[in-house]
């Protein structure tokens, strides 16, 4: 966690409006690297010492469950409330919350009714209000991860790469980026639900997942990806030796990280 965050977090709490924290946030961490740990399988392969002393003074996005490992070190907490678990928050992160558009008050009033934090929340523009056809890895209109600055709103992904990891990365300045554990799995086998694997084991993540074709639809997407980031002048770099995502993606070991 970097040493701001604390201040940060308590600074964006004496704002009432999302729209006035994001604009708070913007560019708050350009000058750092940003570390999204996801919650593929290959982040079991990393000793939890090791990744938690080369992370300890790094920004440090943690989607969902991969909190749970680096608690001390996440600076932002990234959740939704599918197969949703129950956490502690120790070091206060910025928790920061999707939320369906089609469904949003139910979610936060969930949200609401388990006591958890909530510094940032954001509706994802999802079904009935766009067809898959117009979704993110469908279009491949990464200019559309800026739209939070904007309107308050994200675009159905799919995933919280898309929705939630990458814009907010963007939002806060970051030029240069580290994913860890992005794997997405065999497009080959994406309807299984045996295939949605993580790095932890919970029978609930077999219950909400992707629906046939959607993996894949998000792999073919990466290559476009990459030349995005190109073009914005974004280094972005992977840790994994088992993702699926293009290989235009240089990959790198958690021993690189300096």
């Amino acid at each position: 966690m970097k040493t701001k965050t604390i201040q940060i977090k308590n600074d964006i709490q004496d704002l009432e409006s999302i729209q006035e924290r994001l604009e708070f946030l913007k560019d708050k961490y350009k000058d750092d690297t940003a570390y999204i740990i996801t919650c593929g399988p290959s982040l079991s392969d990393h000793d939890v010492n090791m990744l938690k002393n080369k992370l300890q003074d790094k920004l440090v996005i943690s989607i969902k469950q991969a909190y749970n490992i680096l608690k001390e070190e996440t600076d932002f907490h990234l959740l939704n409330t599918y197969n949703l678990s129950k956490y502690e928050w120790t070091k206060n992160p910025i928790v920061y919350w999707s939320l369906s558009k089609s469904y949003a008050e139910e979610q936060l009033q969930r949200i609401v009714g388990m006591k958890a934090p909530i510094d940032l929340f954001i509706p994802v523009i999802n079904p009935p209000y766009l067809d898959r056809s117009q979704t993110t890895q469908a279009t491949c209109n990464f200019d559309d991860f800026y739209m939070m600055e904007e309107q308050t709103e994200v675009k159905f992904g799919i995933g919280m790469m898309y929705e939630m990891a990458i814009p907010l990365s963007l939002l806060l300045g970051c030029k240069k980026i580290v994913i860890i554990g992005w794997d997405l799995g065999d497009p080959k086998q994406d309807f299984a639900p045996e295939n949605w694997k993580h790095f932890y084991n919970d029978e609930r993540s077999k219950i909400t997942g992707p629906v046939q074709g959607e993996i894949a639809e998000v792999i073919a997407s990466t290559d476009k990806l990459h030349d995005w980031f190109v073009q914005k002048e974004i280094d972005v770099k992977l840790i994994s030796d088992s993702s699926f995502i293009s290989n235009k993606f240089e990959r790198i070991k958690l021993s690189d990280i300096k």
